[in-house]
């Protein structure tokens, strides 16, 4: 049990930092500059519940979500994430990155998971300030948000979390990582985004 815990903090880490770190994830490139994604079209074959139009579908991990307008897939996601988009668009000083991963789980109750995912991000090696939060439903699987501020590199930095308990113990984790003062812009986007996710 407390090495699932342990790999989830680390994905929760991860996912802290996955903003300061997207230099590294695109070989420093600028956003426009950033290697395009070489993988199967988004239309891949699927099963039903994966067959909207404009679906980014994951098969191995069971993941579908339908990518916002202006936001760009990455072929190399950072360690440990199966998933990364940036928003080019952006000219905030910074490139917002959204990145998916999943971990295995030994709890059912959505409680007690945000509970043990709070008390994760604020022992963590980069603490979390949680400044927002609450529960909800996506597409049939009980879900909860955090939105958490800290500090790397030296500047602020703010993420919006949603994770998803899907099936066969699995907890889905969308991060959005940015700036600060770029997260207002972008959360309608971002919750959309997170609304259409569906997992086997």
């Amino acid at each position: 049990m407390r090495r699932t815990w342990t790999l989830v903090a680390a994905c929760l880490l991860a996912g802290l930092l996955s903003a300061a770190a997207v230099s590294g994830a695109t070989g420093g490139l600028s956003a426009s500059e950033s290697p395009k994604a070489a993988g199967p079209a988004l239309s891949e074959v699927a099963g039903p519940k994966h067959t909207d139009a404009g679906r980014d579908y994951y098969k191995a991990e069971g993941f579908s979500f339908v990518p916002a307008e202006g936001w760009e897939k990455q072929a190399m996601p950072p360690a440990g994430f199966f998933m990364m988009y940036t928003n080019p668009p952006a000219k905030m000083g910074n490139v917002p990155t959204l990145t998916a991963t999943v971990n295995t789980i030994h709890l059912d109750n959505v409680d007690e998971i945000m509970a043990k995912v709070k008390e994760t991000l604020k022992a963590s090696a980069t603490p979390a300030t949680i400044v927002e939060e609450g529960k909800l439903t996506i597409n049939g699987r009980a879900a909860f948000y955090l939105s958490s501020t800290f500090t790397a590199g030296g500047k602020e930095r703010r993420n919006l979390q949603y994770f998803i308990i899907g099936a066969n113990k699995k907890m889905y984790i969308l991060t959005l990582g940015c700036l600060p003062n770029t997260l207002a812009p972008l959360r309608p986007a971002v919750e959309k985004m997170a609304m259409s996710i569906v997992t086997d």
